[in-house]
């Protein structure tokens, strides 16, 4: 080895140990912890957010009617949740419980992760739809239907979302997304499509509103009649975990003999193993 090899690799091995050195005299940064819940649903409709690997809730709606819709949702994946729900009218008062006609699912995939550029892009399927099973409450209801949830199933989903800090004002979070509802389609096989918007007031309190375009809901038969749907929210959030929201539905009036909108309660509770 020549002289100016030597010295080469004696500057080199010098640099890595005085960067060595530096590393260890300064204590590494602490990374800015992620939030541990993210907003996965508006009102109805789903976001891009996913339940991480191991996080599982638990989810009540009460609804009128005497409805309530129980649910279970699970991240298996940091990427990947799946749920399961069921619910059913009358649950609540002494008339005859009618249950829905089957049980819920949700596969949720989140395609791209959320980046200083980029919106978080989530892929997904769900049955489940809001409010009372039609086919049962036509008589009632004294209008012809189809064989349909109040608020149809989103069905085959694409959705996209994008979150921002504002100094202090806390954070906001903009939502849409295209849905295809293949099972609930004797009135209306159109192609839908909604907006949202979510609004931290500070670490507890969070308002959120979504606007369904219901173009799969104006056909003869539907229960819609060509406004959309306009729903919001406030959800309260204890310890991170516990979440009580008060959701008021349809507030255009876009549902046939809809009088006043419709006044509802969801409560979720967020764990993990």
């Amino acid at each position: 080895m020549g002289i100016r090899s030597g010295l080469i690799l004696l500057g080199i091995l010098g640099l890595v140990m005085l960067c060595y050195a530096q590393e260890e005299s300064e204590p590494a940064p602490t990374p800015a912890p992620e939030p541990s819940i993210e907003i996965r649903e508006l009102i109805d409709s789903p976001t891009a957010g996913c339940l991480k690997k191991g996080q599982y809730d638990f989810e009540l709606r009460i609804f009128p009617q005497g409805g309530v819709l129980a649910g279970f949702a699970v991240g298996l994946f940091d990427r990947f949740s799946m749920g399961v729900s069921y619910g059913g009218i009358n649950i609540i008062g002494s008339d005859n419980v009618i249950w829905n006609e089957q049980p819920g699912v949700l596969l949720k995939y989140r395609l791209i992760e959320e980046s200083i550029i980029m919106p978080a892009v989530a892929l997904g399927f769900t049955n489940q739809g809001y409010g009372a099973w039609l086919e049962d409450m036509v008589p009632t209801r004294n209008v012809q239907t189809s064989r349909r949830y109040v608020f149809k199933a989103k069905g085959l989903f694409a959705v996209a979302g994008k979150n921002f800090q504002i100094m202090s004002l806390g954070t906001i979070g903009f939502h849409g997304g295209i849905t295809f509802n293949a099972i609930e389609n004797d009135d209306d096989q159109n192609i839908d499509a909604f907006v949202g918007i979510d609004k931290s007031l500070n670490e507890e309190l969070t308002v959120l509103a979504e606007y369904d375009l219901a173009t799969n809901d104006n056909g003869d038969l539907s229960v819609g009649k060509d406004r959309g749907y306009l729903h919001a929210s406030v959800r309260w959030t204890f310890a991170e975990k516990l979440a009580v929201e008060i959701m008021l539905k349809d507030i255009l009036r876009n549902m046939k003999n809809s009088t006043n909108p419709s006044r509802e309660l969801r409560i979720t509770y967020t764990e993990a193993f």
